[in-house]
């Protein structure tokens, strides 16, 4: 995971995006959170970002909230498997 805060709705008319999104493409991951996660004055971003390469069984959206002009987003990966055991707490 990353905070890569690069707008995907700027995808057709900014080189840098195009590429960014390009390389995720070509590894096959797709964008989950596809609908503006940030709104301001100016326009709607979709700059907060969620990738994955596992496209059935997921549910992902946006949670719309007045707290702040971004959205918190949510992935729910249904019968993910993880074993909470195994993972190790820093």
């Amino acid at each position: 995971m990353e905070d890569f805060d690069i707008n995907l709705l700027n995808y057709y008319s900014h080189t840098p995006t195009s590429h960014f999104a390009k390389t995720f493409f070509s590894n096959n991951f797709l964008p989950c959170i596809t609908n503006p996660t940030r709104v301001s004055n100016n326009s709607p971003t979709v700059i907060d970002n969620i990738f994955t390469n596992k496209i059935s069984k997921i549910t992902c959206g946006n949670i719309l909230t007045h707290i702040s002009d971004h959205f918190p987003q949510f992935l729910i990966v249904e019968n993910a498997n993880i074993s909470y055991k195994e993972l190790e707490i820093l």
